[in-house]
């Protein structure tokens, strides 16, 4: 016995359930490996099992206007919101802010911030702050673009050069070579004429990325302090557009991005991981904001009008996320992702769709049967001119307490509402479909 089919013996089963290729819109459809997508949105691959699903969706925590950015104090558990003013507001995640400003940003930058003591560090292009869990304060430190913490020392950024605080103060800032736990300062590229863009902090160096396209790389500590070049024609997009991933740091270009490994030494430009997202990258303002957000295993590329372009850190290909309003940073609280939006934290987004790569058979193709469960479903996949049904959970079609509109839905009911149930009042005959009146509607059992 051998397996057949009265289609005939050439019949050839095509099948895509590969897509860790990610997104590659630099190709025609017809061009696109197995395993990418010539579009996709709102999906991204489950990396226990491999297969393409739709992103989580997330809830809508607090809602104020005007939010220009937000930082989490990691030591207290709570947010502090700076609206377009730059005014700082303390908030929490159940939603509530408060009615007084804490103060207001010491710089015009868009923050950068740092656990610290008893709450967290604040650089804004001004002097130093630092939130105590209580209050707002201002630390009579160099004027600082970046801040972070290292061997116990508050470390700021500024211009060329890099300072550090007095061992384990961070309101000691005066320089005495005399002694070793006083302030010390390093600068990396010593007369080369160009300003840090931005640094990144790793687990045993930094890596100091310039406006003039070169990285430098700080190792271990004062005394034993050394600077290098590692890297060149490395472009960034601005001060907000690199972060590091793990012990790497990636970089958004104008044009291109890279991933500096931590191990990486040599005098090139490093290899272009975006070759396949040219268009997108294009699409994203400069000085965009990128974060890693680890319990993703992600980096967000932020751009206009709620897009985000994803960097999959694992399988190294690209996504597409949209949001339903503008998107201006994401922190993250254990494994919990909170986008913040201009007007709330957080959001909802559940639409999504992909396009694979095209496949052009010698004969018209023929399809057999749909592949999905046709009872259920509140989508669509469309091959040709055929479209097959997206099953959805049996409890999303129930008729009871359902708000959702009737006009212009092809959602069908559940088996069991559609033999239990009955809506009126709605003649037999009269199509629904496309019909611009609110149908009155109540269930009967």
């Amino acid at each position: 016995m051998k397996l057949s089919t009265k289609h005939g013996e050439q019949q050839q089963t095509v099948i895509r359930a590969d897509f860790t290729g990610g997104l590659n819109t630099s190709m025609a459809v017809e061009d696109v490996a197995e395993n990418q997508l010539a579009r996709v949105l709102n999906m991204e691959v489950d990396h226990t099992n491999g297969k393409l699903r739709t992103v989580s969706g997330t809830r809508d925590i607090l809602s104020t206007p005007d939010i220009f950015a937000a930082i989490y104090d990691l030591i207290n558990g709570v947010m502090l919101i700076v609206k377009d003013d730059r005014q700082i507001y303390l908030a929490d995640f159940d939603g509530n802010i408060g009615a007084n400003s804490l103060g207001r940003l010491s710089g015009e930058l868009y923050p950068k911030y740092f656990p610290w003591g008893d709450g967290c560090l604040i650089a804004s292009g001004g002097k130093l702050q630092y939130f105590n869990g209580a209050n707002l304060l201002l630390i009579d430190s160099p004027q600082a673009d970046d801040v972070f913490v290292r061997a116990g020392r508050v470390v700021v950024t500024f211009g060329s050069t890099i300072r550090y605080s007095g061992v384990g103060d961070e309101n000691f800032w005066a320089d005495d070579s005399n002694v070793e736990s006083a302030s010390k300062f390093v600068e990396a590229g010593y007369k080369d004429g160009s300003n840090f863009v931005g640094v990144a902090q790793l687990s045993n160096n930094l890596l100091v990325i310039k406006a003039n396209k070169i990285c430098y790389r700080l190792v271990e500590e004062y005394p034993r302090w050394s600077v290098g070049q590692v890297a060149t024609n490395v472009e960034c997009s601005g001060r907000r557009s690199y972060c590091a991933v793990g012990d790497d740091v990636f970089i958004l270009g104008a044009d291109e991005a890279h991933l500096i490994q931590n191990a990486y030494y040599g005098n090139v430009k490093p290899e272009d991981i975006a070759t396949f997202v040219k268009s997108e990258i294009h699409r994203l303002p400069k000085n965009a904001q990128v974060r890693y957000v680890a319990p993703l295993a992600q980096v967000w590329c932020i751009g206009r009008d709620g897009f985000v372009l994803i960097y999959d850190a694992l399988l190294k290909s690209w996504f597409e996320r949209k949001f339903n309003a503008e998107i201006l940073d994401v922190f993250t609280v254990g494994d919990e992702v909170y986008p913040v939006k201009r007007y709330e934290i957080s959001g909802r987004d559940n639409i999504c769709f992909v396009e694979t790569s095209r496949v052009t058979p010698a004969v018209p193709p023929l399809l057999k049967r749909p592949p999905l469960n046709a009872d259920y479903y509140s989508g669509e996949i469309c091959c040709g001119r055929v479209t097959l049904p997206l099953p959805i959970p049996d409890t999303a079609l129930k008729i009871f307490g359902n708000k959702s509109p009737i006009y212009r839905n092809r959602t069908k009911l559940c088996r069991e509402a559609r033999r239990k149930s009955t809506i009126l009042p709605q003649p037999p005959d009269e199509k629904i479909f496309w019909s611009e009146q609110m149908q009155n509607f109540w269930m009967c059992r």
